[in-house]
């Protein structure tokens, strides 16, 4: 919080210091227009008062009339108070430019103010007119500038907020769509802990075993928004052992893992699902007909994953195939790879197949 204060409190600054710049700038252009037919100290009084009384036009509109109006929607009320104040401070510019050039009459000789009567000369009627009427214009356009650089700098703000709260908001999804897939896989292996244990198998110690590694992974890695490429093969490997402990002969289940460089990182949990839902409804304790294969792979523009698994004639489980755990990873694959992924999902009538491609950038 106190990062972003003195971050804004620079910008204010910086902004006062353009607003300055600017006005000194004009200023001199101003001093040098009026020297060209008074007096130097005359005419940096001048541009001094114009300057000075654009300063206000700004400051009133940017401090004041900017937020409590036009921020609130009430352009009606903005729009009559801007003219309201143009008005006024014209007229009142208008007041102080007679005053000083009268003094300025005042102290001429003699002569020189003999040329006044009747009138100024031509020469001076040019800088009254310009006295009279250019501050209208002068003003408005100030106050036009000033307000299309806040409103600029307040959508511009607006668009930043608008991101970070739907960064926010697609943070808290995945932050869900996580914590669902984990109680998933709980629940599928305290299932199968709890079959093993009602048929007194000596493979549940072993069985518990692996799932405590598992579960270790969950508990700390996928805390991570990317985890080693190795770590969640290595979850892969350890969850089609468990599986496979659920058989006393080899289930037909074909793996191809290939070697990935150690510094590629992937999101964690992001392959599990396609595995669990193979093993889930390919029937494997079936061994005549139950298959499932599996394959990652590097690939020039990122990695290949592809799962592949038997279905049975006539269904056995009670949900259909890819339930909550295979729509909250396609989910998650929109969150964190917009337009850099490819998930191709097929079901045919004996087999069912999952192909996904991640891009090098985001892999």
């Amino acid at each position: 919080m106190n990062l972003a204060i003195k971050h804004n409190e620079k910008l204010r600054w910086w902004e006062i210091l353009v607003y300055l710049g600017l006005g000194l700038g004009y200023g001199l252009m101003l001093v040098s227009f009026y020297s060209q037919r008074l007096p130097w100290e005359l005419s940096y009084k001048k541009a001094m008062m114009v300057i000075i009384a654009m300063g206000l036009v700004t400051a009133l509109n940017v401090i004041w009339l900017i937020p409590a109006y036009m921020h609130k929607g009430k352009w009606a009320t903005y729009f009559v108070l801007t003219v309201i104040l143009i008005l006024l401070i014209s007229y009142l510019h208008e007041k102080l430019d007679q005053n000083l050039m009268m003094q300025y009459i005042d102290e001429l000789s003699g002569r020189e103010k003999r040329l006044f009567r009747g009138g100024p000369p031509p020469h001076m009627r040019k800088i009254f007119r310009f006295a009279f009427f250019g501050q209208y214009i002068q003003f408005a356009l100030v106050l036009l500038l000033s307000t299309s650089y806040e409103m600029t700098k307040f959508a511009m703000g607006k668009a930043r907020e608008a991101l970070k709260l739907r960064e926010e908001t697609l943070q808290s999804e995945l932050n869900f769509l996580k914590s669902q897939i984990n109680p998933h896989f709980l629940f599928n292996a305290l299932n199968n802990i709890y079959t093993l244990a009602y048929l007194k198998s000596d493979k549940a110690p072993e069985l518990i075993l692996k799932l405590s590694d598992m579960l270790r992974y969950i508990l700390y890695d996928c805390k991570e928004e990317r985890v080693e490429i190795s770590k969640e093969i290595q979850y892969l490997e350890d969850y089609i052992a468990l599986q496979q402990l659920k058989s006393e002969e080899p289930l037909n289940v074909e793996v191809d893992f290939g070697l990935f460089p150690e510094e590629m990182m992937v999101p964690p949990m992001i392959f599990i699902p396609f595995v669990e839902n193979a093993f889930k409804h390919s029937k494997i304790e079936d061994r005549q007909h139950g298959w499932v294969k599996i394959q990652l792979l590097p690939k020039e523009s990122g990695l290949a994953f592809e799962v592949e698994n038997s279905i049975p004639q006539k269904d056995f489980t009670k949900d259909q195939v890819g339930g909550i755990g295979l729509h909250n990873v396609a989910r998650r694959l929109e969150l964190l790879y917009p337009q850099s992924h490819q998930l191709e999902i097929v079901e045919q009538e004996d087999r069912f197949r999952v192909r996904l491609q991640l891009k090098n950038n985001k892999a």
